[in-house]
């Protein structure tokens, strides 16, 4: 009789899902299941794929979309350029601070330093932050990241490599008020 075995692309498709955030072995079956057995695939893949296809600004590493523009929209805004650069750690975070009214410069650094994951200061671009930073004035950057061990390593790293900054610390969960707050102190 023979052994069945999975095909080697499903298998690779399970080991790329269970690597995801948040996302365990039985999830990674289960979704993996779905995309190959209840068609579900072919529109992810299509998904996947469209929102892929959008450039990403090498200057705020957000995603924006093409038919604005040939550049991100928000950085092309000079009036961003002459603001603090708020730094955040993923696209919720960007998305809940400008829903909030921020109109400075953006960073997102799309994770934080985590040398048990592989997560260095080059998967996070933070080169790319710091020659940004040079170029402020007045030297301030507003860093909203989760509360978490790796979270306060970024911020002092990011406060090290930056010493003649100010480096303000924003509460991710007050950041719709502390926007709020400092649109009224400039305004």
């Amino acid at each position: 009789m023979a052994r069945y075995r999975s095909a080697p692309a499903g298998e690779k498709l399970r080991e790329s899902l269970d690597r995801l955030p948040g996302i365990g072995q039985q999830a990674a079956q289960r979704i993996s299941d779905w995309c190959l057995y209840r068609n579900g695939g072919d529109d992810l893949l299509n998904a996947l794929s469209a929102a892929l296809s959008e450039p990403l600004c090498s200057s705020c590493r957000l995603r924006f979309d093409p038919r604005l523009g040939a550049s991100c929209p928000l950085c092309a805004e000079f009036s961003r350029q002459q603001q603090p650069i708020l730094v955040v750690q993923n696209t919720k975070t960007a998305h809940l601070a400008l829903e909030s009214g921020y109109s400075g410069g953006m960073f997102v650094l799309h994770g934080v330093l985590s040398p048990s994951n592989n997560v260095g200061p080059t998967q996070l671009y933070l080169d790319t932050l710091f020659e940004r930073a040079q170029l402020l004035v007045p030297r301030t950057l507003y860093v909203a990241l989760e509360s978490s061990v790796e979270a306060q390593v970024t911020l002092e790293f990011i406060a090290r490599r930056l010493p003649a900054h100010q480096i303000i610390a924003w509460d991710v969960d007050q950041l719709p008020h502390l926007i709020r707050e400092r649109m009224h102190e400039t305004g």
